[in-house]
């Protein structure tokens, strides 16, 4: 899947345009319910404080902490775990990794993050990044890389 930086830096050039998906980018539209802190912020702050590259991983996990908020906020008792499960299992919010439907499906208490289809290509900032490549799934985040066939 090639999730993290140091996947692709041990690859190489055999890394060009392989293409993956991704269900957080940076170049995402979305915001946090938290603060209002935008992907692209969220990205560039980590990068900033920590000197590495922003994986994918770095927007689910913050949106993790974005769901058990609202379910704690929203229990009548937040020591009350069947409550917090209650909650987690209609739970419909808007979050970094964009909306999140608890409520919807496929089952209650599970909610979806529409991927993006990305390829790894030569970076400015660092040796590879992340394009967003395909959008069918989720057209709210921009493409801003062209599909090309892989190895190129």
């Amino acid at each position: 899947m090639l999730l993290f930086p140091a996947d692709t830096v041990a690859l190489g050039s055999l890394v060009n345009n392989i293409a993956t998906d991704a269900w957080w980018t940076p170049y995402s539209p979305y915001r946090s319910s938290l603060d209002g802190l935008t992907a692209k912020a969220l990205a560039d702050g980590f990068q900033t404080s920590s000197g590495n590259q922003w994986t994918q991983a770095l927007g689910s996990t913050y949106a993790l902490f974005e769901v058990a908020y609202q379910a704690f906020a929203h229990a009548s008792d937040p020591h009350d775990a069947k409550e917090v499960a209650s909650q987690l299992r209609t739970m419909n919010i808007q979050s970094m990794c964009g909306p999140l439907n608890f409520a919807g499906g496929p089952v209650p208490g599970v909610a979806i993050i529409e991927p993006v289809g990305v390829q790894w290509k030569k970076g400015t900032q660092y040796p590879w990044s992340q394009y967003v490549v395909d959008n069918t799934l989720n057209p709210e985040v921009p493409i801003n890389g062209t599909l090309e066939p892989t190895y190129t």
